[in-house]
């Protein structure tokens, strides 16, 4: 499970770094300077078109015939490829780049989506996106350098490609997802947890952008010359992966803006202590480490909220959707120009935007704690819960251990993986004691059983009243 969804996400996103370097390079010859950073902005736009394309196609369409326009998406992905890799010119740099980026965008809502929907099944995701995302930074680094003199670059594509066409189409033979049903993902709750991701995420681009445009500036001032994205502080981008993802799995999740916030307020602050030009590499390792957190903490966030959500499909890949979206338009705007009191206005108000969207995620509580009434008596409702549970057990016949996941289904918003923790089983034996449950009383998932309980009354014998 781990191996194929760390496999998954790797070869994606080695096919989403090059393929986009790709198309930022095919005019560079012909195109001035501006018309080359407008035509980066415009292949953005772009990709996320081809990632919000993907949600429609995944409600309307038949499985039958999102599989066709898959296939036909990939198809034509992987003829535009060969043509950036093989011609040049204004034409292709305009035209075949920005089609082929939007069928990457395409690709890339399917692969999120099953990220996504792949934290029901395992609790490693996080382990899965950081080893995926290391393997792919790493290769990409070692062949994106010599791309004209080495062959490397387009087998190593060609064999990405291959593993995600194979990765996706096997998992679609598995059929469709069944409907997550976590109570703490519904109504209000839900919206909250949506709203404070997306203003975080927006106010993290921000900083994040402003201080690349900073570094920029820093390193044309110091005389290294043109700006090198794949300059060697790119490296991090590995070890910070598997750590991050390592700490979003041992935590569940639940500090991951904790982790965000820290890494807002580095990029903020550190231009202001370590501002010097001589302290341009550090710098520069400071931003691809709090890159690193940005898109890990958007990444992980949207893909832990989307299953609960009415449109998955949408939801899982929406912190791209922002990340190029607003960095986009901040490229557009030029925003990292302006002067330095506008740009600390805008600061100061994504700090104040990302503050208050922190404490309030935070008030409102972490995924898997238990739900309390509204009743000013914790024990009273506990002890009131715990009757009906044992009431509803006993109208259905549920074994004691049955009725003890029964309780922790219905009473609390963990998922199975902190489920299995808490009574000390294994994921496999708790998925054993769920289906015998669902059989027993006739819900088809866990959205059913919670409103079977929570509509239901019994009497002291276990009848239905």
């Amino acid at each position: 499970m781990f191996l194929s969804y760390a496999a998954l996400f790797a070869a994606y996103m080695f096919l989403h770094t090059t393929t986009l370097q790709l198309g930022s390079h095919v005019g560079t010859a012909e195109l001035a300077a501006a018309q080359q950073e407008f035509l980066y902005y415009a292949h953005q736009v772009f990709i996320v078109l081809g990632f919000l394309s993907f949600a429609p196609t995944k409600r309307f369409l038949t499985e039958k015939c999102r599989r066709a326009l898959t296939i036909s998406v990939m198809s034509a992905y992987a003829l535009g490829t060969a043509v950036l890799y093989a011609a040049r010119g204004v034409l292709v740099s305009r035209y075949i780049a920005s089609a082929t980026i939007f069928c990457l965008g395409y690709l890339g809502g399917l692969v999120y989506w099953r990220m996504s929907d792949g934290l029901r099944e395992s609790e490693r995701m996080g382990v899965s996106m950081g080893a995926g995302s290391a393997a792919a930074y790493a290769l990409q680094y070692l062949l994106q350098l010599w791309r004209g003199q080495t062959p490397l670059l387009p087998v190593a594509m060609l064999f990405a490609f291959a593993t995600l066409a194979r990765l996706l189409f096997r998992e679609d033979e598995t059929g469709e997802e069944t409907p997550d049903a976590e109570n703490f993902a519904q109504g209000r709750t839900l919206a909250v947890s949506l709203l404070c991701a997306c203003a975080m995420t927006v106010a993290m681009i921000v900083l994040v952008t402003y201080y690349d445009g900073y570094i920029e500036r820093m390193q044309v001032s110091t005389g290294y010359g043109v700006y090198n994205a794949f300059s060697w502080p790119r490296l991090l981008l590995v070890p910070c992966n598997l750590l991050l993802g390592r700490l979003g799995d041992v935590t569940r999740g639940k500090y991951v803006s904790v982790i965000a916030v820290f890494g807002a307020l580095t990029v903020l602050l550190t231009p202001v202590l370590i501002g010097e030009n001589s302290a341009y590499w550090l710098n520069l390792c400071i931003f691809y480490i709090a890159a690193t957190v940005l898109i890990f903490y958007y990444n992980l966030t949207f893909w832990r909220l989307a299953p609960h959500t009415k449109k998955p499909e949408l939801w899982a890949c929406m912190g791209r959707v922002l990340d190029g979206a607003v960095g986009a338009a901040l490229g557009l705007l030029h925003f990292s120009t302006l002067s330095v009191v506008k740009v600390m206005v805008v600061e100061v108000l994504m700090l104040g935007l990302l503050l208050v969207a922190f404490f309030l995620d935070m008030e409102r509580g972490l995924p898997g704690e238990r739900r309390t009434s509204q009743a000013p008596d914790a024990a009273v409702n506990a002890a009131d819960d715990s009757a009906r549970t044992a009431r509803f057990a006993q109208h259905y016949g549920l074994t004691p251990k049955e009725t003890a996941v029964f309780r922790e289904l219905v009473l609390t918003d963990a998922d199975q993986q902190a489920i299995a923790d808490v009574m000390g089983i294994q994921v496999s034996t708790l998925q054993k004691h769920c289906n015998a449950i669902y059989r027993k009383t006739g819900a088809a998932n866990r959205i059913e059983l919670c409103r079977s309980y929570e509509a239901g009354r019994w009497d002291a014998d276990g009848q239905r009243e």
